[in-house]
């Protein structure tokens, strides 16, 4: 029954902030993994920059589904095991 708390969506302020936060990690690590691989990326906010092409993280890329489905096998996986 405690399961079925993963079915309740996350507040709308804690999601925004939650959303804001990740996508601004996901920005950053994707703009080091381009520099890595030689290419000269420059993340401006939540916009990373490859020359003359601009690319948007958006608010679905944030990671934030991921999280909570991550979340709810962990969870699942500590009531099933022993």
């Amino acid at each position: 029954v405690i399961f079925l708390c993963f079915m309740i969506p996350l507040p709308f302020r804690l999601q925004t902030a939650l959303s804001g936060e990740i996508r601004t990690i996901a920005t950053v690590f994707s703009t080091y993994v381009l520099q890595t691989a030689g290419l000269p990326a420059v993340a401006e906010g939540h916009v990373i920059i490859i020359e003359d092409t601009r690319i948007g993280v958006v608010e679905a890329c944030s990671g934030l589904g991921m999280t909570i489905s991550f979340a709810a096998l962990s969870a699942a996986v500590a009531i099933v095991a022993p």
